[in-house]
């Protein structure tokens, strides 16, 4: 069952049972959610290499953990939810993952596993995400090579579609567009590049820069434009690794559109409600956000909800789900009609300002009015 706590801030902690450091957790968007990590190859022992299935009561806050699938010495580092089909994708070592929550709720069953990173002296699974009909997977990893899977059948081990130009650097992000035609990658220290699905060949880059310098970009989404119906991008990144952090918005022709600054501190992790239209934060100082989009409305914000980096996140209704190295799973509530942060709480005191001010005048008013009513009354006597 798991433990719930009350956490930092009016959030709340779950912790698992028989709990390790967290890597990698995904959502369902509805009432699910995996949790992925372990103690590696050389503790799996110590501390086993699983993933665990989790259900979210929003309207009690209650987590209840349901079943756990041992990986056996491959820790999961990425976890992530396939809506047309309802299978998890998830990364461990050079391979990749197919599951599927069995019938009863509760256990985990593996539907098929292949090798996508293959150079290289420890290849390793960084990112797999499917399109939005299922049939097409992307996979990145420290190999540099983003590449497309093609499944002929739900349940059959996908093939290799494309190869897309193999980069210097390892590839920390992947995103398909609505539509499938457009594939976004981030790579470590490098833009974002846009390729074709088709092709695989790069149709162009995107760089995210401020006063000149370029922004060292962690993560890139697809969303669509809610009144053009058009395809916009979502990236996230920071200039060092000790510089402020921001979310960007982009056409996909490069020009930008909006931005907010997140933190005085690096962004751990970036995640997106399944209508693109929520994105969550965890940062490197410990505390977690969630902005609306495309607006880049800060609808709430917490600090140091995590004590180790939290490369977990993801958004279940109106719950923001964050997890890391230590362990917990932390629960933030929010409102999507709320604007949760500092100028909130600023027009909050501004209006308690001014009813206590009403209040006071209308004592003072009431009061002289009744003294001067008084005296009338004696001089008549």
């Amino acid at each position: 069952m798991g433990e719930l706590l009350k956490g930092r801030d009016g959030t709340k902690m779950h912790n698992p049972p028989k709990a390790v450091p967290i890597l990698g957790l995904a959502s369902d968007g509805h009432h699910t959610f995996l949790t992925g990590g372990g103690g590696g190859s050389t503790a799996s022992k110590e501390v086993p290499n699983q993933v665990q299935v989790h259900s979210l009561d929003e309207a009690t806050g209650k987590v209840v953990t349901t079943g756990t699938l041992n990986t056996e010495k491959s820790v999961v580092v990425y976890l992530a939810h396939v809506p047309s089909n309802g299978f998890w994708l998830a990364g461990l070592g050079a391979r990749c993952k197919v599951l599927e929550i069995a019938e009863d709720g509760c256990s985990l069953k593996e539907i098929c596993e292949w090798t996508c990173e293959q150079k290289g002296r420890a290849p390793e699974v960084n990112v797999a995400r499917a399109s939005s009909s299922g049939e097409l997977v992307a996979t990145g990893g420290t190999d540099g090579c983003v590449r497309i899977w093609r499944f002929a059948k739900a349940r059959e081990t996908p093939t290799l579609h494309k190869a897309c130009l193999e980069q210097k650097n390892e590839v920390l992000d992947v995103d398909f567009s609505p539509d499938g035609n457009l594939l976004v990658s981030c790579e470590r220290g490098g833009p974002c590049r846009l390729w074709d699905t088709s092709s695989g060949e790069e149709r162009s880059q995107l760089k995210y820069e401020r006063s000149g310098k370029p922004l060292s970009l962690k993560s890139a989404r697809f969303i669509v434009h809610p009144e053009q119906g058009t395809p916009m991008l979502v990236v996230a990144g920071n200039v060092g690794p000790r510089d402020p952090s921001y979310i960007g918005l982009f056409s996909t022709d490069g020009s930008k559109l909006g931005e907010v600054q997140v933190d005085k501190l690096p962004i751990t992790a970036l995640g997106l409600d399944a209508r693109g239209q929520l994105a969550a934060v965890t940062l490197a100082s410990g505390g977690a956000k969630v902005y609306s989009l495309p607006t880049l409305r800060l609808l709430k914000g917490v600090k140091g909800v995590h004590e180790l980096p939290a490369p977990g996140v993801a958004i279940l209704g109106e719950t923001v789900l964050s997890a890391g190295g230590d362990r917990t799973i932390n629960l933030l509530s929010f409102s999507r009609s709320g604007g949760g942060g500092a100028c909130a709480t600023f027009l909050y005191m501004c209006i308690l300002i001014a009813v206590l001010f009403v209040l006071v005048y209308l004592t003072l008013r009431i009061g002289l009015k009744g003294a001067a009513l008084q005296q009338g009354s004696k001089g008549e006597l």
